[in-house]
């Protein structure tokens, strides 16, 4: 079981082909991050949209939402055991005096490592494009929902700063 699940959002960030967004990032550090990262300008419009979904997303995407949060912590883990051999691996090739049987056992798990974290890299991005289909599948419920929920939200399909208005 996936020890952090995602939330889903509006507008957690001003730009991207869907106004919903899906995190594990607590709601309170976003905040955070655009308090210190984002010009103050941009703040009162950031803040008033960036909000967690209240209504009923499509179960498919609720679905796979779950999923894509075990394929990225699974890739994680991986990620984490192949820097870890990585390091082993480039220890041993570091010493002049290299004794061949750990050299050659340090290889065999760091290519092992290297392999296992390739597959979760690949598994993760195959649901990352599941994710991208549910979403164009479910598309016209969700902004149905974004428009209930996002009342006079400026998002124009891409952001919610649109090139030809002035941010005052």
């Amino acid at each position: 079981m996936c020890n952090k699940v995602s939330k889903f959002y509006w507008h957690m960030y001003h730009q991207g082909p869907s106004p919903l967004f899906v995190s594990q990032l607590p709601f309170e550090e976003r905040v955070a991050l655009i308090k210190d990262s984002k010009p103050k300008k941009e703040h009162a419009r950031r803040f008033r949209l960036f909000q967690p979904v209240k209504g009923n997303l499509p179960s498919e995407i609720v679905r796979i939402s779950m999923v894509h949060d075990e394929a990225r912590e699974i890739q994680d883990k991986a990620h984490k055991v192949y820097t870890a051999a990585s390091r082993a691996h480039a220890q041993f090739c570091n010493q002049a005096y290299v004794s061949y049987i750990p050299y050659e056992e340090a290889s065999k798990v760091y290519i092992t490592a290297r392999m296992v974290y390739a597959k979760a890299h690949q598994t993760y991005n195959e649901i990352c494009d599941e994710y991208d289909k549910a979403f164009m599948d479910n598309k016209k419920s969700i902004l149905a929902l974004h428009a209930k929920e996002c009342p006079n939200c400026p998002w124009d399909g891409d952001t919610i700063f649109p090139s030809n208005e002035e941010i005052v």
